[in-house]
C-alpha cells in the first residue's frame, strides 16, 4: 500500500514550491493562503477539531485582533513578496509541528488544526467589502484595484497567483449556508471548490449604479409553440455512435418572427415609461435564434446602452449534417459571453405526451436533444453593487455536476435558469431545485419558461395555470407567477434588503451587506410586431418606488 500524504505533500500539491526548504514561506497572496488553508482543513476533516473551545483566546479581542492582523497583510500589496510577520510565524511553526505527520492525523492535533483555521479566516477577512453593496460608495484601495483586475482579467477566473486553477479555484464569496456544518460555513468572503472541467468566468459591471431596485423584464416567448416545431433528425456521424435503438435523436426550430426586436422594443419603451429604468431583459431557453439574438444585441446597443441581455439562443440541427446548440447569451455593456448548456435534454415517453408531440415523435422511444456537448462554462455576472448572477440552462439546473459544487461554493445572490419546460408550480422539479439553493447557500432562484411550452404541457387539462415564472429566495418564500391571457411581457423587481450572517468561527457579516427580494410586478401587454396598447395591474412593495400604477 501507498504511504499515506502528510500534510506537507498535500500543501505541496497546490503549491509546489513548498517542496523547496528555502523557498517554504506562506504566501504573499491572500487568497493562494486561503485556498491552501482551506483545502488542508477540509481533506483532513480538521476544521472539526479547530473548532472546538475556539476561538483560543477572549472572543472580542480575537475578532479585534482579526482585523488588524488582516489590514497587515493587505498592506504588503501588491509590491511585498513576503507575507506579514504574523503570518509568517504562524505558517513556519505550523509546517514545524506537522508538516511531516499524516494528513489523516491532522484532527487530532488541535493546536495545528487551530492555527490553520486562524490562517484561513486571517486570509478570508483581507476580502471583507469586495464587492459588496457599499462598492463604488469610496474608492477603492490599491489591494482593491489589485483583487479586481485579479478575477476579472483572467480566463479561466481564479483568485489565485500561485495556485494553478487545474488545482484549485479561488473566488469572492456571497453567501454562507447558515444552516449544517461543512468548510464552506467557515469563509464569508472567499470561495476555495477544487478544480473541475469548469471554465470560469466573471463578468463585472463597469458601470454599476447605486440604485434600490433591479428591475428584470421577462418576455415568455415563444408565446405560441406548435408540436411540429420538433421532430426527428438522424445524428451527425460520431455523436453518439454507440446509442441503443430505443432512443433517438430530436432537434427544436424556434419560430420565426421577422419582427422579434420590434416587439422586444415595445416592451422595453413600455416598461421605461412604467418604472424608469430596466436592468435586465430576460428571455427563456430556446426563446430566439442567433441571427435574432444579433439584431436585438444592436437594437438595444443603441437605444439601451446600460440595459443587460440574457437570453436563451438556439440554432436547430441540421440532420446528418450538423448538431444543433442551445446556449445562454448575455450582454452586459460591453461585454457579451455565452454559456452552453450543460446537460442534453431527454425527452421521454410521457413528456411526449404531455407536450402533445406524438405526432412528430414516436411516445415508445426516449429521444436526446440533438445538440453538441462543448466546454462547460459557468458565469458569474455582478450586475449591480449588491447583485451577483448566475445563469443556468434547464437540465443544469436539475443536474447537481458539474456546476453544483461551485455555485454553493459562491453563493450567487440569484441564480437565474432558463427553461423550456411547462407550468413553474412549486411542487415540480425547477421549484424543488430552487429550494436546496435557497437553503444551501442561500440563493435566490428565478425560474422561467415560455407561454407556448406551458399551454402546450396545459393542453387537454382542467383549470390548468400559465405559470411561466417562479421567484424563491430564503427569506420571502415562493412566488409563482401566471401569465394572464392577454399579457405578453412581465416587469419584476428585486430589492436589496439587509441581511446579517455568521461563519462557524464566530464573525458576523458586515451589516451593509444585503439580499435580494421580491418587492414588485407589472403586467405588460403589446400588439406583438404593432404599437403597445396597455398596461395593467401592478403590486408594489418597496417605499422606495416612486412610480405604480
Amino acid at each position: 500500500m501507498a504511504a499515506s500524504p502528510t500534510v506537507l505533500d498535500l500543501l505541496t500539491f497546490y503549491l509546489p514550491r513548498l517542496a523547496d526548504p528555502a523557498t517554504r514561506q506562506a504566501p504573499a497572496w491572500p487568497p493562494d493562503l486561503f485556498g491552501l488553508m482551506s483545502a488542508l482543513l477540509e481533506r483532513s476533516g480538521a476544521y472539526l477539531t479547530a473548532l472546538e473551545r475556539w476561538p483560543p483566546k477572549n472572543f472580542k479581542d480575537y475578532l479585534e485582533r482579526l482585523d488588524d492582523h488582516a489590514n497587515d497583510y493587505k498592506l504588503g500589496q501588491p509590491d511585498s513578496k513576503r507575507a506579514s510577520h504574523l503570518v509568517e510565524k504562524i505558517f513556519s511553526k505550523l509546517l514545524e509541528d506537522c508538516g511531516d505527520k499524516p494528513l489523516s492525523q491532522l484532527r487530532e492535533l488541535q493546536a495545528s488544526s487551530q492555527a490553520a483555521l486562524l490562517l484561513m479566516v486571517i486570509a478570508d477577512q483581507t476580502f471583507a467589502n469586495f464587492n459588496r453593496s457599499t462598492a463604488g460608495a469610496v474608492p477603492p484601495t490599491e489591494f482593491e484595484i489589485l483583487a479586481e483586475l485579479s478575477i476579472h482579467k483572467r480566463s479561466p477566473a481564479t483568485l489565485g497567483k500561485e495556485i494553478p486553477y487545474e488545482r484549485l479555484i479561488i473566488l469572492p464569496k456571497r453567501r454562507t449556508p447558515q444552516t449544517g456544518l461543512n468548510i464552506r460555513s467557515l469563509s464569508l468572503h472567499l470561495a476555495a471548490c477544487p478544480t473541475s472541467e469548469l471554465n470560469v468566468q466573471w463578468i463585472d459591471s463597469p458601470a454599476r449604479e447605486q440604485r434600490t431596485e433591479l428591475n428584470i423584464l421577462f418576455l415568455p416567448w415563444p408565446l405560441k409553440i406548435t408540436p411540429p416545431s420538433f421532430f426527428p433528425v438522424d445524428a451527425p456521424v460520431g455523436l453518439m455512435d454507440n446509442m441503443n435503438s430505443r432512443y433517438g435523436w430530436f432537434t427544436y426550430n424556434p419560430p420565426q418572427n421577422a419582427n422579434i426586436v420590434m416587439d422586444a422594443i415595445n416592451h422595453i419603451d413600455l416598461a421605461l415609461e412604467l418604472c424608469g429604468a430596466v436592468d435586465l431583459l430576460v428571455l427563456p431557453e430556446c426563446a430566439i435564434n442567433e441571427n435574432q439574438w444579433e439584431e436585438l444585441v444592436l437594437a438595444c446597443a443603441k437605444r439601451y446602452p446600460a440595459l443587460s441581455l440574457l437570453a436563451g439562443v438556439a440554432q436547430s440541427a441540421t440532420s446528418k449534417k450538423s448538431a444543433g446548440s442551445n446556449r445562454a447569451h448575455f450582454k452586459v455593456q460591453f461585454t457579451q459571453a455565452r454559456q452552453d448548456k450543460h446537460h442534453r435534454w431527454l425527452l421521454t415517453g410521457s413528456q411526449v405526451i404531455q407536450y402533445q408531440l406524438g405526432p412528430a415523435l414516436n411516445p415508445k422511444q426516449s429521444w436526446w436533444e440533438c445538440m453538441e456537448l462543448k466546454q462547460r462554462n459557468l458565469h458569474f455576472i455582478q450586475l449591480n453593487p449588491w447583485l451577483l448572477f448566475a445563469p443556468l440552462i434547464c437540465e443544469d439546473l436539475a443536474r447537481p455536476d458539474p456546476a453544483g459544487n461551485l455555485l454553493r461554493a459562491v453563493g450567487p445572490d440569484l441564480v437565474v435558469a432558463l427553461l423550456m419546460d411547462g407550468p413553474q408550480l412549486e411542487n415540480r422539479w425547477a421549484a424543488r431545485n430552487a429550494i436546496t439553493l435557497a437553503d444551501d447557500p442561500g440563493s435566490a432562484v428565478l425560474s422561467v419558461t415560455s407561454a407556448g411550452m406551458v399551454d402546450l404541457s396545459n393542453n387537454g387539462r382542467t383549470n390548468p395555470r400559465r405559470t411561466v415564472a417562479l421567484y424563491k429566495d430564503p427569506y420571502t418564500g415562493v412566488r409563482e407567477i401566471d401569465l394572464p391571457a392577454d399579457v405578453t411581457g412581465i416587469l419584476m423587481t428585486l430589492s436589496p434588503q439587509p441581511r446579517t450572517e455568521f461563519s462557524a468561527d464566530g464573525r458576523k457579516e458586515d451589516d451593509s451587506d444585503t439580499h435580494p427580494v421580491f418587492s414588485g410586478i407589472q403586467f405588460l401587454s403589446a400588439n406583438l410586431s404593432g404599437p403597445i396598447i396597455k398596461s395593467r395591474n401592478r403590486t408594489k412593495t418597496n417605499a422606495n418606488s416612486k412610480k405604480t400604477t
